[in-house]
């Protein structure tokens, strides 16, 4: 089945995302003339020593063009996924070849509560400051379906989320807040969370009016 012994299982990516999982690229080269491919996926859990055991839940990819399988692995859920290639000869002989990714396709949480630290108007609550510095938003670092030992970073944009004047970025002190006082436009502030994989939560957004400008005396 492997005559050349030149079987190589080649993986598009080795994290999968949320917008990936409906096309897993599987490169599969060393196919001899006349033999026939099979490319199973399952969970690691769900494997053995000759693929996935009986009652495992099982997707089979596609074949493509060329050297290309595809898999869609929307039905499996996040954790470690083995993929199992067999290729079998006219003869009936096998040979086989395997490879694995990690599936994280759930988004981290959503983020909420994120206000100046010292809201210092006239009014409690007024959203009307001379500080600028933001509190830590609520639910900051929950992956929810992550890979171990990560967890996922908070990008922060001011006005028209990222489009505006500052783009995301991951320092909330580097935002320049208009700071012409009541009369001046407010400050939206956007944020969210992206994991490791790539996932990306629903954006939240902030606004409150920064003024720093000393009242005038006549």
């Amino acid at each position: 089945a492997d005559a050349d012994e030149d079987l190589s299982l080649t993986l598009a990516d080795t994290v999968i995302n949320a917008a990936e999982d409906a096309t897993v690229g599987i490169t599969l080269t060393g196919i001899d003339p006349g033999n026939t491919v099979e490319i199973s996926l399952a969970h690691d859990s769900d494997v053995g020593e000759d693929g996935p055991v009986d009652g495992a839940n099982v997707v089979t990819a596609v074949y493509d063009s060329g050297d290309q399988w595809v898999a869609d692995v929307t039905g499996l859920t996040d954790g470690q996924i083995h993929v199992h290639a067999e290729v079998t000869d006219p003869a009936g002989n096998v040979a086989s070849v395997q490879g694995s990714f990690h599936l994280d396709a759930t988004a981290p949480s959503d983020l909420s509560g994120l206000v100046v630290q010292n809201d210092n108007g006239v009014e409690d609550d007024d959203d009307l400051t001379n500080e600028t510095a933001l509190t830590t938003p609520d639910g900051e670092g929950v992956d929810q379906g992550g890979q171990a030992g990560t967890s996922p970073t908070t990008y922060y944009a001011l006005s028209n989320e990222g489009a505006g004047t500052t783009g995301w970025i991951t320092e909330p002190t580097d935002l320049v807040f208009d700071g012409t006082g009541q009369t001046g436009t407010s400050n939206t502030v956007y944020y969210k969370q992206i994991d490791a994989a790539g996932n990306e939560s629903n954006v939240s957004s902030y606004t409150f009016t920064y003024d720093d400008t000393d009242p005038s005396v006549s």
